[in-house]
This record gives structure tokens, sequence and C-alpha cells, in this order.
């Protein structure tokens, strides 16, 4: 007998806050804002940065010792869409030298040019 395959669920949002991270095996657990919704999500999705808008395909499981989370089988990531977005982005360490207040202030300037 075939198993019928459950679809995948869609979410998307922003990166919040990544949980936990291993760099070796592309596993990572991060806080998803997903409309005012915090959703914890799981899964080998390569590297994840805060502020990285995503959309992510998977579904919902109830893990013995962590509770509710998104088990993520495939994400798609998008640059920063809008201000809150790039400023977390910019502040999270991806790039080097550039914190909060690094950040805030590049984004005046580029507002001043734009």
């Amino acid at each position: 007998m075939e198993q019928q395959e459950q679809q995948l669920m869609k979410l998307e949002g922003t990166v919040e806050h990544v949980i936990y991270e291993n760099a070796d095996s592309g596993y990572a657990v991060f806080e998803v804002d997903a409309g005012g919704t915090d959703v914890v999500v799981a899964g080998n999705v390569g590297g994840v940065d805060n502020g990285m808008s995503v959309t992510v395909y998977g579904h919902m499981v109830n893990h013995p010792s962590y509770g509710e989370q998104f088990r993520a089988e495939i994400i798609e990531a998008r640059l920063p869409e809008d201000r809150t977005a790039i400023l977390s982005y910019l502040s999270s360490g991806v790039l080097p030298y550039i914190g909060p207040s690094t950040a805030k202030k590049s984004w005046q300037n580029s507002a001043m040019i734009r």
C-alpha cells in the first residue's frame, strides 16, 4: 500500500532570533515572526541570519523535549524587505564591524540619498 504524502505547509516571515545553528551540518533552530506570531522553525536549512525574510515549507511537529516546532523541509530566503528587517539584518553580525548603531546610521544616510 502506498502512503499518501502530507502536503507541505507554507510559513512566511522574518527571522527574529537564531536559537541554535550548526555550520557543519546546516541544521538550525530559529524563531520566525509570521505576521505577529513567533514560530520556532527547525531543520537542515543552511545558514540563517536575524532579519532575513524567509518562506519555509514543512510540517508542524511536537518535539518531545522542546514542544511544538515547524519542521522545515524547504527554505527560500530573500533579502530583508522593510526598515525593521533591514536594520535587524545589518545589526545581526552578518557584516563585520557593523552593529546596531552603525546599521541605524547607514540606514539614515541611505534615506538621504534616495
